[in-house]
């Protein structure tokens, strides 16, 4: 999937039949970002206490097309690759008082389809410009696994054996980010900036269940994003 990707990104970076005059610019992002999911568990007295625990380092890669509205506003849209990890606890007590406590890590694969505006000031020094997005973004799954010899957690286990994912399809989000633009000729412009993807949807499986029970209608889990945005726009 990786390999595709990338293929597909050098086959639009070699296509200049994409510009169409200054209204349309072709860029490539590159986003270090930190991956981490907020858990929140509604139900405390079910004898189950779920918590996030932590985050990760992954990369967020792909191409966009940033649409000229006028000169300051710039309407954008793309595909790009975007793990995620969802790293959280479980901890339980039975009758007698005893308590167990279990960690599990889900690394999940998205391609995202984000739509955003972007907005710039003017010139705050020559070909140099701030600029501050504002949009969505609508991501699809393709890929999920839980790290490690045992799902300590169980989640992912136990979806697995009602022959069903854990985690939806599709995932939706809100983009913000600010940065800087700098104009290298007629044609090149780098840039780099800060991003924060926040999930907006509850990522666990709506169709999930057990025995034909929904154990986890009280469990939320929603993705977020936070990084550093690279990159190169023709």
């Amino acid at each position: 999937m990786k390999k595709s990707l990338v293929a597909f990104i050098m086959l639009l970076c070699l296509g200049k039949g994409v510009q169409a005059g200054d209204k349309l610019k072709l860029g490539i992002k590159i986003n270090p970002v930190i991956s981490f999911a907020s858990v929140k568990d509604k139900d405390s007295k079910d004898g189950y206490s779920f918590n996030g625990q932590g985050s990760t380092f992954k990369f967020i890669i792909g191409p966009y097309i940033d649409y000229m509205i006028n000169d300051n506003v710039y309407f954008s849209f793309g595909l790009w690759y975007s793990p995620r990890t969802v790293k959280m606890s479980v901890k339980t007590t039975d009758i007698l008082g005893n308590s167990y406590t279990g960690n599990s890590q889900y690394n999940l694969q998205y391609l995202m389809v984000p739509l955003y505006f972007k907005f710039y000031t003017n010139e705050i020094s020559d070909g140099l410009k701030l600029y501050f997005t504002l949009g969505g973004s609508a991501d699809f799954k393709i890929a999920e696994k839980n790290i490690g010899d045992k799902d300590e957690v169980g989640l992912k286990d136990k979806a697995l054996n009602e022959g069903k994912q854990l985690f939806s399809f599709i995932d939706a989000g809100l983009l913000m980010g600010a940065g800087v633009e700098y104009k290298l000729g007629s044609i090149t412009t780098l840039y780099g900036g800060f991003s924060y993807n926040r999930g907006l949807t509850n990522i666990i499986n709506p169709l999930l269940s057990i025995n034909g029970d929904k154990p986890y209608q009280h469990l939320s889990i929603k993705n977020n994003l936070v990084g550093i945005d690279l990159g190169v726009k023709f």
